[in-house]
């Protein structure tokens, strides 16, 4: 009695969309389209995502507010190769290296 209740899930579309092949062809196509999203994703939006924010992190100056990945905010106060000299609201200061760097909240452009 109970093993009709238990039908493998393929077996329920195939018989669910066996009457009508337009649907049955519709169903098929689904994995293709969510390989080819996911592809997308991985192989266009990701990589480009990271280049812009290894640009951002490179471009890092005097006077930027920043957050780190632990969500620290603060000034950046001196930029020392990988090294950056950070200085939060309650001017305590904290040598950082320039991968802790999660976003630049207000760039602030020196003019000499």
């Amino acid at each position: 009695m109970l093993s009709k209740w238990i039908i493998p899930l393929p077996t329920f579309y195939i018989q669910a969309f066996a009457a009508n092949e337009s649907n049955q062809g519709s169903i098929g196509t689904l994995p293709f389209i969510i390989l080819f999203a996911i592809a997308f994703y991985f192989f266009i939006l990701a990589p480009q995502k990271k280049k812009t924010h290894q640009e951002t992190i490179k471009n890092l100056k005097v006077g930027d507010d920043v957050q780190l990945h632990d969500g620290t905010v603060g000034t950046i106060a001196n930029v020392d190769g990988k090294q950056i000299k950070l200085i939060d609201n309650k001017q305590k200061s904290a040598f950082v290296q320039r991968h802790q760097i999660k976003s630049v909240l207000n760039k602030k452009s020196q003019k000499t």
